[in-house]
């Protein structure tokens, strides 16, 4: 999935990287465009949510900044908004 996510926000979303909601944007575009291979690993890993923040985080070298349950992505309940400390 790390390859997914670097994926989209490397193409996709290159231009939302700095909106602190990154994380759910990438999440809804898990479910357009990468559903099967979403449910896969996801049958594999129930943590794969989690990883998949962790590594948006990390490969953008951005922090904490707050949690919102105002998510679009039907595959999060909610999600950790990121920003640049």
């Amino acid at each position: 999935m790390n390859r997914i996510v670097e994926t989209i926000l490397n193409g996709i979303l290159r231009s939302s990287i700095n909106k602190p909601e990154i994380t759910d944007l990438v999440f809804q575009e898990i479910e357009i465009h990468f559903k099967r291979q979403y449910n896969l690993a996801h049958r594999r890993n129930l943590r794969i949510n989690a990883q998949i923040g962790k590594h948006i985080k990390q490969y953008l070298g951005v922090g904490n900044i707050g949690r919102s349950r105002d998510r679009k992505s039907s595959l999060i309940k909610s999600y950790t908004l990121h920003g640049y400390n």
